[in-house]
């Protein structure tokens, strides 16, 4: 909102007629010597006539620019997600003068357009544009998440020898687990529903032969994402 004053020393009281270059405005009966007009509107304010108590015209001077600008309008991107533990994420906005990054608890994180963050925890952005205008986003609420591992050994020597007997598979923040065993023809020789239940390499209480077998592996993880992994396990003696 911008005030436009105008002053006047004539008898009282007096009528003022104004334009901002595409409307015009009168006042009648201003009892006072000054007037002040607030508004939103650009434009050129120009006086176009003031007439005192006896009908007399006074000389007018005087203009008043009004500009209009957009007030900036502080969006973090992107908004609220889900890293990895470990991960790191860019917080950005739209281009403007100067930026105030905070976290939730009003700690300032950085003064530039972009921001690396890799905690959880929710984020705003004060900006100010070339025109001194200010604005404040909506937080922004980053979640870490769990990072599903496994690891899936390509031989193992079930000899007896107490060293690398088992085929074991170990896995981190894994929520469901199911596990088969094949050989080339397509045989089940082993079904686990536990990540903690490993092959022996034996098939109905006999060792299998010396080779190459097939597992297919499928799992939820602790994040709510399922995947399936395949692959060849060596059976050695």
């Amino acid at each position: 909102m911008v005030s436009i004053d105008f002053n006047y020393n004539g008898l009282l009281p007096w009528n003022l007629s104004y334009t901002d270059g595409v409307n015009n405005f009168n006042q009648n009966a201003l009892t006072s010597t000054n007037f002040s007009s607030s508004t939103l509107q650009a434009g050129d304010y120009t006086i176009t006539q003031v007439t005192d108590l006896n009908g007399c015209v006074a000389i007018v001077s005087g203009l008043a620019q009004v500009q209009t600008y957009p007030l900036p309008n502080a969006v973090i991107t992107p908004g609220d997600t889900s890293i990895y533990i470990g991960q790191t994420l860019s917080l950005s906005t739209a281009n403007y003068s100067l930026y105030n990054w905070f976290n939730e608890e009003d700690s300032l994180l950085g003064i530039t357009q972009q921001i690396e963050i890799s905690k959880e925890d929710g984020y705003y952005v004060w900006v100010e544009d070339a025109n001194g205008c200010t604005d404040i986003s909506e937080l922004v609420f980053i979640t870490l998440l769990p990072k599903t591992e496994l690891f899936v050994p390509t031989a193992f020597t079930p000899n007896g020898d107490e060293h690398n007997d088992l085929f074991v598979i170990k896995g981190e923040f894994i929520k469901t687990f199911q596990m088969e065993v094949v050989n080339r023809w397509g045989e089940v020789l082993f079904t686990s529903h536990s990540i903690e239940k490993y092959w022996d390499g034996k098939y109905e209480g006999k060792e299998v032969m010396q080779g190459t077998y097939y597992y297919n592996i499928t799992i939820l993880g602790q994040d709510n994402n399922s995947f399936v992994r395949q692959g060849t396990i060596e059976v050695i003696y």
